[in-house]
């Protein structure tokens, strides 16, 4: 990936001093062409996510995922997510308020009728939402973030690392079944 960003860059592996004269745009640019690029040039990148921040100064290049086997590790992790991650998506999606029966038709066809017996029953969605949006950005943060972080945080620790959350309680509220 250091090369690949090198190149886009126009300037060589340890050279300060051309990495400084970039500007702003050439630095953005290079980066944005990098996460377009970088799950094409070596898998294990994971999509938009090439440049992992890590203190010990060595990248961990083995896919994080279920494209193959979870790797031993041996380094701590710090997870974080964002409140209401799915905000963007759910409101962009839907423009205006949604009735409160359209949560049960919406999980239905996203996560099939099982699960979404599970959704409709749990205490951590408001089911009763004036607007459905609501309890979907919940949903959805859960689903496609929070229940993916903590199973992450899960893989890693059974693979001999250690993961932090921002919180002691992060991830013990999206233990549901249907999100194991």
């Amino acid at each position: 990936m250091q090369d690949y960003f090198n190149n886009l860059s126009n300037c060589a592996s340890g050279d300060s001093a051309c990495f400084n004269a970039l500007s702003v745009d050439a630095i953005l640019d290079a980066q944005y062409d990098l996460v377009s690029d970088a799950s094409s040039l070596d898998e294990s990148t994971g999509i938009a996510q090439p440049i992992r921040p890590v203190k010990d100064g060595s990248l961990i290049t083995s896919p994080l995922d279920s494209t193959s086997a979870f790797p031993g590790v041996s380094k701590t992790v710090m997870l974080t997510t964002v409140l209401n991650e799915a905000g963007p998506s759910i409101y962009g999606g839907f423009k205006t308020s949604l009735a409160s029966d359209s949560l049960a038709y919406i999980t239905q066809l996203s996560l099939g009728s099982d699960r979404t017996s599970t959704v409709m029953g749990s205490p951590y969605y408001d089911i009763a939402a004036s607007d459905a949006r609501e309890p979907l950005q919940v949903l959805g943060t859960d689903y496609m973030w929070k229940c993916s972080t903590w199973s992450f945080a899960r893989n890693w620790v059974q693979n001999g690392g250690k993961a932090y959350g921002e919180h002691d309680d992060i991830f013990h509220r999206h233990q549901l079944t249907w999100l194991n």
